[in-house]
């Protein structure tokens, strides 16, 4: 009664994407098997030291936010790149942008005790949008953000703040909002976690 249209998803893919368009964001389960997310985070250990090497064979000085973030990892190893070229990983993106795409970036980001010993929180940024200081909202996705765990992501180790909804708005939400309405991008290994480029994370 009062409904003469509602949006029919035909397959698990659509039911992603229908999650993905009205909440500017979703959490893809099961996209890489555990042997595949095995050799990641061995790739993920070893590009931590070669890019920390990276720098001091530059003989600049990583300021502390860059101590947790990698970037253009695929330098590293060609495996960073194989993994997000796979299959099951252009698929989606094919359905989520309805249009021609490219990679722009790849970008490794982890918080390691052992280099903040001060407690500070490197590699943890504060609330932005892909499409950084831009106040503006689209019907289609421009960008989309796609995270692979190589750690179980949970509340309490750190899991991504993400704003639900808030790629439909402009503007910030305020202060009161962002505390009764954030949510975390909690997920297992092997699940991907797929922002818009406007959502707030």
């Amino acid at each position: 009664s009062g409904i003469k249209q509602q949006h029919h998803n035909y397959s698990e893919l659509d039911a992603y994407k229908e999650e993905f368009d009205r909440k500017g964001c979703v959490i893809v389960k099961n996209v890489f098997d555990p042997e595949q997310i095995t050799s990641l985070q061995r790739a993920y250990d070893g590009a931590i030291l070669e890019n920390l090497n990276f720098y001091k064979n530059k003989n600049v000085e990583m300021r502390k936010k860059e101590m947790g973030i990698i970037r253009q990892i695929y330098r590293y190893d060609e495996l960073f790149i194989e993994s997000v070229v796979k299959k099951e990983v252009t698929d989606l993106v094919d359905r989520f942008i309805d249009d021609d795409w490219i990679i722009t970036q790849q970008n490794g980001s982890h918080v390691d005790e052992n280099t903040n010993p001060s407690g500070d929180s490197v590699g943890v940024q504060v609330w932005h949008r892909d499409f950084v200081f831009r106040h503006i909202t689209t019907s289609k996705p421009l960008m989309i953000n796609m995270l692979i765990p190589l750690d179980k992501f949970t509340k309490e180790n750190g899991a991504t703040n993400i704003l639900p909804y808030s790629h439909l708005f402009p503007e910030f939400p305020s202060n009161e909002f962002v505390i009764e309405n954030l949510d975390y991008a909690e997920a297992n290994l092997g699940d991907i976690i797929v922002l818009n480029g406007l959502t707030y994370h």
